[in-house]
């Protein structure tokens, strides 16, 4: 089974080629520029008056896909591992559906599947991908031929943007799921969470019956009590919080295995100060 860092290293392959395809010998200044530019926008996700990042550019994409993915879907991973409701679910002969909001970059993706793998899945997975960032599609759609699954695994990239007018009827699939993931997409979305209230209403009351919810944020507490606000005591029951605690990649994870990225870019991201919930629907 491929690592994280692994997978990430031939994502950045591809991505590497197209920048350099259009910047030439200047493509590494254009990822450090990107790497910068990430720094700051997501040090200002409290702020209401930033603006959302543009995942469109190769370079940005690139970016977050070196720094942030690897560590990302470890978290992921082990936190579903370590959950049994999930664990039990996953490891079971149902045909499981997963929607991962703000998925586009592969984080949920690469995290739940290496679960299965860990929990030795053998039945259907099948993925809602909603981001968006329609450029993020191409990226995972042999993921589970890169990660060796052993199992069957259908992805569904949904281009959609929650803070927009949408049409219910359209979600019913993606609504449906029996696992909802999200990585560090409440913070992105913050600032803007006025426009996507009608979005989050929506799908909690489409939701099923024990359809469980993971999120997985940055430690502020703003953020926390954000998703707590979406996911109410009155229709979902906590199964496990944790507000600021230490998450690190297991011992598998090598950020070596970036090779000349490693070099030239600097440090992946590894350790972090995180919060999360883990949900069920009363």
């Amino acid at each position: 089974m491929s690592s994280s860092f692994d997978l990430v290293k031939n994502v950045l392959d591809d991505l590497y080629k197209r920048i350099e395809s259009v910047h030439n010998d200047q493509a590494d200044q254009v990822i450090k520029n990107a790497l910068a530019s990430l720094f700051s926008q997501y040090r200002d996700l409290n702020k209401d008056t930033r603006t959302p990042v543009d995942y469109s550019d190769p370079a940005i994409r690139f970016g977050y896909v070196f720094r942030y993915v690897a560590a990302h879907s470890s978290y992921v991973r082990d936190i579903c591992i370590h959950s049994l409701p999930i664990n039990q679910l996953l490891g079971s002969d149902a045909r499981v559906k997963v929607t991962c909001l703000g998925g586009g970059p592969g984080t949920e993706l690469i995290g739940m599947i290496q679960a299965c793998n860990r929990l030795e899945r053998k039945k259907d997975l099948l993925f809602s991908l909603i981001d968006r960032e329609d450029a993020w599609a191409d990226t995972w759609e042999n993921i589970d031929e890169e990660l060796d699954a052993g199992f069957r695994v259908s992805t569904n990239f949904r281009a959609i943007d929650i803070s927009s007018p949408f049409r219910l009827e359209n979600l019913n699939g993606p609504f449906s799921s029996d696992i909802f993931v999200m990585s560090y997409f409440l913070s992105e979305i913050y600032a803007f969470r006025d426009a996507c209230s009608s979005f989050f209403e929506s799908l909690v009351q489409a939701m099923k019956s024990d359809a469980i919810v993971v999120n997985i944020d940055n430690g502020n507490q703003l953020f926390n009590s954000y998703a707590d606000s979406i996911f109410t005591d009155s229709q979902f029951k906590l199964l496990k919080s944790e507000n600021n605690t230490r998450l690190l990649p297991s011992s598998d994870e090598q950020k070596s295995s970036l090779g000349e990225y490693f070099d030239r870019f600097g440090y992946p991201k590894v350790e972090a100060r995180a919060g999360f919930r883990i949900w069920s629907k009363r």
